[in-house]
């Protein structure tokens, strides 16, 4: 860090130097090919991907952001429109750089624009947090906490004649590395989604949270169906049921059912959230800090969330950017309840194999099923080029 030392009396003031600058950024489209195939209710999928980029100021400092949709056309945005206005700027600029970006959206502004700058603003955030040698959540005022209650976003569907025949052995090792909340993929059928739902209640206990995600698989009446059918179950909430554009769909669906709603994973900006909770389609907020607008916005949005007493619980996938990023997100969010043994923000840990997300090593989860928010500057990693490296499938730099 470069900085100037002013004298004011008995106090001595550290200012960062105003020259800093972005002098290069460099963008790695990255994929992990799968040990299996697995999937939800709408596909299955043999490989991850995603889109890191990296800005270096003239003082060394490195920030790094994510987004994991559309990896080779968020590439291309962050390389040839947005990338280059960040040249030369400070990113201690990093919440005017996001207004200018924003800007720039023009017709496309709920689509891949704003997740590649949810990429670049993620990278501003680090490097400003490294600028100062702090992490991310000091510099939102500090944390609520230093660990995050964390659900196992898993058992995915496997290929054959049984799409859950290995639901109990996966859950079973959950619970053993300490979770103590599930979060099934489900909807096939109504009968055989109740059928795996119970059995699973009946695997976790009364105290333990059960959560089934949909990915957006269900027509209105199916899921008013499957909602029906699994209700015995005790699920603390069901994900995206229908495709994120269907806000009528949504509506009459929460109209309609006990059940909470959880969705906002595949949501960008607040306009589109705001419609969402004008309408109290959802009771659980996920925004996706890699997909939504990056940190700046992800924050718009819980503060719209808290303002409307919904959950916020933000979506995590992609590689151990957006993991670490969204431990800070869930460091800051106030405390809601959720049951007894368990608060708002809930945290996703996804149980995918994933070596995008273990180029940096893995958090752990603790006995108490929590995991602890990272202290170091920034988002709290630190990359190893050579462990990067394996995954890289193109790359590019800008520099000044």
């Amino acid at each position: 860090m470069r900085s100037g030392r002013v004298m004011l009396g008995a106090f001595e003031w550290v200012s960062i130097e105003a020259t800093m600058k972005i002098v290069e950024i460099r963008g790695f489209e990255l994929r992990s090919e799968l040990p299996e195939v697995q999937g939800n209710s709408t596909g299955f999928v043999d490989h991850l991907s995603t889109f890191l980029v990296a800005i270096r100021t003239d003082t060394g400092v490195v920030g790094w952001g994510e987004t994991w949709v559309s990896p080779a056309t968020a590439s291309t945005l962050v390389k040839r429109q947005l990338g280059p206005q960040l040249l030369g700027r400070s990113p201690l600029d990093h919440g005017v750089i996001w207004h200018d970006l924003v800007r720039q959206r023009g017709y496309d502004r709920r689509g891949l624009t704003m997740m590649a700058i949810s990429a670049l603003d993620l990278a501003l955030w680090d490097a400003t947090a490294r600028i100062h040698e702090v992490p991310v959540w000091a510099l939102l005022g500090g944390r609520h906490r230093d660990r995050v209650f964390a659900y196992a976003s898993g058992p995915y569907f496997r290929k054959g004649a049984d799409p859950y025949a290995r639901f109990q052995q996966e859950v079973e090792g959950y619970l053993a590395a300490g979770f103590k909340a599930v979060k099934l993929r489900i909807g096939t059928t109504p009968h055989r989604d109740r059928e795996i739902c119970l059995a699973m209640r009946r695997l976790l206990g009364p105290d333990r949270l059960l959560m089934v995600d949909i990915n957006q698989g269900l027509s209105v009446r199916t899921a008013l169906e499957t909602a029906e059918a699994i209700k015995d179950a005790d699920i603390h909430w069901m994900e995206e049921p229908l495709p994120p554009d269907d806000r009528a769909g949504y509506a009459h669906f929460a109209a309609r059912t006990p059940i909470a709603i959880a969705a906002g994973e595949a949501l960008v900006g607040c306009e589109s959230f705001g419609e969402f909770i004008e309408a109290r389609s959802v009771d659980i907020i996920q925004p996706d800090l890699a997909v939504c607008g990056g940190l700046t916005e992800a924050l718009r949005v819980a503060g719209m969330a808290y303002a409307a007493d919904l959950r916020v619980a933000p979506h995590v996938i992609g590689s151990f950017m957006n993991f670490h990023a969204a431990l800070h997100f869930a460091a800051v969010l106030p405390t809601r309840p959720a049951r007894p043994f368990a608060t708002y923000p809930i945290f996703e840990f996804d149980q995918t194999p994933n070596a995008l997300r273990d180029i940096v090593p893995s958090v752990a989860v603790h006995a108490d099923g929590t995991v602890a928010i990272p202290d170091g500057p920034g988002f709290g990693f630190e990359v190893d080029p050579d462990r990067l490296a394996p995954y890289v499938i193109d790359s590019w730099t800008l520099r000044l």
